[in-house]
């Protein structure tokens, strides 16, 4: 008798962690399909900072080679280019979406102090911020240590 009282143990303890995973399952997919409003865009986080640079001194490349430099230290560059206008003296930071942190971050990893970031909030743009290259860029840790012997 007690061989059969362990196996229905054993079937009705499978059956309750059975369960509990098909209710953890049922919770997670209403969650994701219920839980979130998608008109509201998410701000993303200071680990994963989004970043575009823009050149605004008319110097062909800084853009690009910022961009790099930038990578190479964990931002996410998503995008390179020229500002609206050249001949910007001294570089800044755009806050894009209210991540005033993460545009710090990026202010402080080019040498730039918080002073440096510009609060300008755009409804179309979804990443944290715009590095504008002035043409004070030879101050910048980029091509400041390019300078060095």
């Amino acid at each position: 008798m007690s061989a059969e009282r362990f196996g229905n143990l054993g079937i009705n303890a499978a059956l309750a962690v059975a369960l509990v995973v098909v209710a953890v399952l049922a919770w997670s997919m209403g969650s994701r399909w219920f839980g979130r409003d998608e008109a509201v865009p998410q701000v993303p986080s200071d680990d994963h900072v989004q970043v575009d640079v823009r050149n605004g001194c008319g110097e062909p490349g800084l853009a690009a080679r910022m961009a790099i430099y930038l990578r190479d230290r964990g931002f996410d560059v998503v995008e390179a280019g020229n500002y609206e206008r050249s001949g910007i003296a001294d570089s800044f930071v755009m806050d894009r979406v209210g991540n005033t942190p993460a545009a710090e971050r990026v202010a402080h990893a080019v040498g730039l102090g918080p002073e440096a970031v510009r609060l300008q909030l755009l409804d179309e743009y979804l990443l944290d911020a715009t590095l504008v290259v002035g043409c004070d860029y030879r101050r910048l840790r980029p091509f400041a240590d390019e300078e060095r012997p």
